[in-house]
């Protein structure tokens, strides 16, 4: 249903101008006020420069992707690609702005590399493979790109050999899969060196999942050092570890560096608030009345639109509501929808492959995490959240092409806040966790001293407050486990996947059960390896391990609260809010920092001053600083650059046909960037570019030599054109800059003695045929 902004809704239940919904119902067009005043609703970010090509390997293998979504993306992107083997990546992009891209592209780059992609829902696997197979034309992938529980046994199969034989390219799957079903063929790849990147997408979960129900996603860790220790032994390039979210606390990076890194870190992030969202909000002192404003709100705002609620039975209760009051194109979203179901559901939704059917999904936040839909122009919240963060992830499905949406929150603060505690992580009790580690401990094998493991506990282990062995029972060990590991006092070994014959004349009964016991036992038993006296930790030390853990969980789950609680006053900006939730600073770890400006639209605080008729807020996002990466540079041009950082090569202005050449035997020996003037002509730089090449990645940038230039952070070709000054910092660098080869037509006046030509006060230096047919 489309609303034209005539026609005002101004319910007397609102906070917040509802005139900010025009804005979203005319995007992505312009709208016209009243008074005959034109307002844009953009609010893409604006970007230290707005045009820069994908480099040519990036095209190669995602032809539809012309230019970078930002410096940013860029940036993060080569980072990754360029990173030394064996780096722990820690990526902070914001929503909308190309992040996926950045764990994929560097691996479906290099030949005969795999990448493997851990996503937190079955959602946010089928959203990427739907738009890898259309994205990456040029990579040669095989139909199936997700493994999940909904394939069938021989798609799993099938994956499971392609992926063992180095085929499969690309994968996305669960914490679960990795850790269980596929780390057999994972073993087999890394040894043969077949395993290029682990991506963890939505990091961020690493952190709030861990202690609560996902385990497996810091059990991952422990398979990623095995992993990587296997292609050491067998002398092969060892995995690159990424972590990509939108939004990371200090907390969050310390863990993750702490699971993941073996000392090799780097941090990429730029963050900014995004502005797309204006914020509307009501109470709602009982569920009837949430139900009733939701209607009404839905006969109003644009769509499509996602109304998220904390619980499934909630939003399968609220999918029949909408649809109920005549809103039949509604569908529900959450953990338990079936999975062909679901992908019917993000087809019909998405219409990517099929005309759209659904206009609105009411979900959990199973449909929260990473799908992109660029269209959404609403996003409702019938619940409270357990945190600003998951409000802000949740609202920032919205307006993903860069142009107004609204937000109407909906609370019920009687009722939610104690709902939204379903999300917040579960903490066993002490004295229950005690007993439960007691008999883990009394039930464990005890390594022999030259095992690089204390024990193995079972997690089928029963406490004395417990009756029988199941799944929950399993989850509850597993728990204390990693609140164990968080405290410090242990770690998990690597996993050590069981490698099972079948005997000959053994019958497919007797083959299959012990098939079935040997992986059983595979799951439920984990090798643990002691950072104190964990034998004989005793109830105050454990007490004491507990304690820590709990304090630092119940800090957190406060502070989110806290904010949660200050929004819900309306007594400030959600700018400043949402500003203060992002602002990350520690220079103690990788030097990271992030400080999100207070960018704000419109939101329905008292003290708020933005007016309807003003545009979005226009946020601006920086591009970070590229890390330090190795330096590539091979032996032949090492020879030729004499110890020096600088190379001067000279070329005849008016026959450029060899600077092609050049270029080519520049990256061929190890550069890894080619910077080229803007004042040259466009079929040279042409030329130029198709140089580079696009089997392997190689960063392509315009310049301006009349400009200050940014230090570079790869070895670089830079090619100058006649007219161009050339400062002594290019072409006589210091001894600690990073290698470049600097391309000047002859006879180029030095900068300090323009009586003399850069190749009388520049060395080494010498001619481009003599350059080329060195290398």
């Amino acid at each position: 249903m489309r609303l034209e902004p005539a026609e005002h809704w101004e319910p007397e239940w609102l906070h917040g101008d509802p005139r900010w919904v025009d804005h979203a119902i005319a995007s992505p067009r312009e709208i016209v006020l009243g008074t005959g005043k034109t307002v844009s609703t953009e609010a893409r970010h604006v970007t230290e420069a707005e045009e820069l090509p994908a480099d040519p390997a990036v095209s190669a293998v995602a032809p539809g992707m012309k230019r970078y979504m930002s410096p940013a993306q860029a940036t993060a992107l080569r980072a990754v690609g360029f990173a030394e083997t064996g780096s722990t990546l820690h990526i902070v992009l914001p929503t909308g702005s190309g992040k996926s891209l950045v764990g994929l592209v560097p691996g479906l780059i290099e030949p005969g590399s795999t990448t493997v992609v851990v996503v937190p829902t079955i959602a946010l696997a089928m959203d990427q493979e739907r738009q890898s197979r259309t994205r990456f034309t040029g990579a040669s992938l095989p139909p199936e790109l997700a493994y999940h529980g909904e394939r069938s046994a021989e798609e799993k199969r099938a994956i499971r050999e392609r992926l063992a034989s180095g085929t499969q390219r690309l994968l996305f799957t669960s914490p679960e899969s990795l850790v269980h079903s596929l780390a057999p063929q994972l073993r087999e790849l890394a040894e043969r060196g077949g395993l290029s990147y682990v991506v963890i997408d939505e990091a961020h979960l690493v952190y709030s999942w861990g202690l609560d129900f996902r385990p497996e996603f810091q059990l991952a860790a422990s398979l990623v050092r095995e992993l990587r220790l296997i292609a050491r032994e067998h002398g092969r390039a060892v995995l690159k570890t990424v972590l990509m979210t939108a939004t990371l606390s200090g907390e969050a990076l310390r863990l993750n560096d702490a699971l993941f890194s073996e000392g090799r870190s780097i941090f990429v992030g730029s963050t900014y608030l995004r502005t797309e969202l204006r914020y509307l909000m009501s109470d709602c002192e009982s569920t009837e009345t949430r139900e009733q404003r939701l209607v009404e709100a839905m006969r109003h705002l644009p769509k499509p639109a996602i109304v998220y609620t904390t619980k499934r039975e909630d939003a399968d209760h609220l999918a029949e509501v909408l649809r109920t009051n005549g809103f039949g194109r509604t569908e529900a979203f959450h953990g338990e929808v079936a999975g062909r179901k679901r992908n019917d559901i993000l087809g019909e939704w998405s219409g990517a492959d099929r005309p759209t059917s659904v206009d609105i999904i009411v979900g959990t936040t199973a449909f929260g995490v990473g799908v992109d839909q660029s269209d959404v122009r609403t996003v409702v919240h019938a619940c409270i959240p357990r945190s600003v963060d998951r409000f802000y992830q949740e609202v920032g499905r919205g307006g993903r092409d860069g142009h107004s949406a609204v937000s109407l929150w909906l609370p019920n603060p009687n009722t939610d806040f104690r709902d939204s505690r379903v999300e917040i992580p579960r903490l066993i009790g002490q004295e229950k966790g005690w007993n439960r580690w007691k008999a883990m401990r009394n039930r464990a094998t005890i390594a022999p001293e030259e095992s690089a493991y204390a024990m193995t506990i079972d997690l089928r282990t029963v406490p004395s407050h417990n009756d029988i062995d199941n799944e929950y029972n399993r989850l509850w060990n597993r728990n204390l486990v990693t609140v164990l590991r968080h405290a410090g006092v242990i770690d998990i070994a690597p996993v050590h996947p069981p490698s099972i014959r079948r005997a000959e004349g053994e019958s497919d009964a007797d083959w299959e059960l012990r098939l079935s016991n040997e992986w059983d036992k595979f799951r439920t038993h984990l090798d643990i390896i002691a950072t104190g006296s964990i034998t004989s930790l005793d109830e105050e030390g454990f007490e004491q391990a507990f304690s820590k853990v709990r304090k630092t969980v119940h800090r957190r789950e406060e502070g989110s609260f806290a904010r949660i609680r200050r929004l819900l006053a309306l007594e400030e900006c959600w700018g400043e809010i949402l500003a203060e939730e992002y602002t990350l600073h520690e220079p103690d770890i990788l030097g990271a920092e992030q400080r999100p400006g207070p960018s704000c639209s419109g939101c329905p605080a008292r003290n708020h001053t933005r007016s309807p008729e003003d545009p979005p807020a226009r946020a601006k996002m920086t591009r970070p600083a590229f890390p330090e990466v190795p330096n590539t540079l091979m032996p032949a041009l090492l020879h030729e650059m004499m110890g020096r950082q600088a190379l001067l090569i000279t070329y005849d202005s008016t026959s450029t046909s060899t600077i092609g050449r050049a270029v080519t035997a520049a990256v061929n020996n190890g550069i890894t960037q080619v910077c080229y003037s803007k004042t040259l002509r466009p079929a040279l730089v042409e030329n130029i570019v198709r140089a580079t090449g696009s089997r392997k990645l190689v960063a392509v940038e315009e310049i301006d030599l009349r400009r200050p230039l940014r230090k570079f952070a790869l070895p670089t070709l830079v090619v100058t054109a006649g007219n161009d000054p050339v400062g002594t910092t290019l072409v006589e660098p210091s001894a600690d800059a990073v290698p470049r080869l600097v391309l000047v037509p002859v006879n180029s006046p030095a900068p300090t003695r323009p009586h003399l030509s850069l190749e009388d006060v520049v060395h080494p230096n010498m001619q481009i045929t003599e350059f080329v047919r060195r290398l």
